[in-house]
């Protein structure tokens, strides 16, 4: 099955991008203010947005849309692991695989 129904002009994959990208732009302030776990939070919130259940799948169109937000939300949570002061390389690492 696949998520592309549309609420009204838009399709959810596109709400769910449009919301994760909310999260990226809350995420960078934070990291701007160096506020880093406030920062992974939102990116992880916005992680939480592009997952697909697990009965579901999207089409290759809808990946070429929601792929490099995934990915920039995987290496800014990665780059808050590694500021402050707790580092997780491991966390880092795990995130830049993604």
């Amino acid at each position: 099955m696949e998520l592309s129904k549309t609420i009204g002009e838009q399709s959810i994959v596109g709400v769910k991008v449009d919301l994760a990208t909310q999260c990226k732009a809350q995420g960078n302030e934070a990291f701007k203010s160096k506020e880093f776990r406030r920062a992974e939070g939102y990116y992880k919130k916005g992680l939480q947005f592009l997952e697909a259940p697990q009965t579901c799948q999207y089409s290759q169109e809808e990946l070429m849309t929601v792929g490099p937000v995934l990915a920039t939300l995987h290496v800014n949570i990665a780059a808050c692991c590694l500021q402050g002061s707790t580092v997780d390389s491991a966390k880092c690492i795990l995130h830049c695989t993604q």
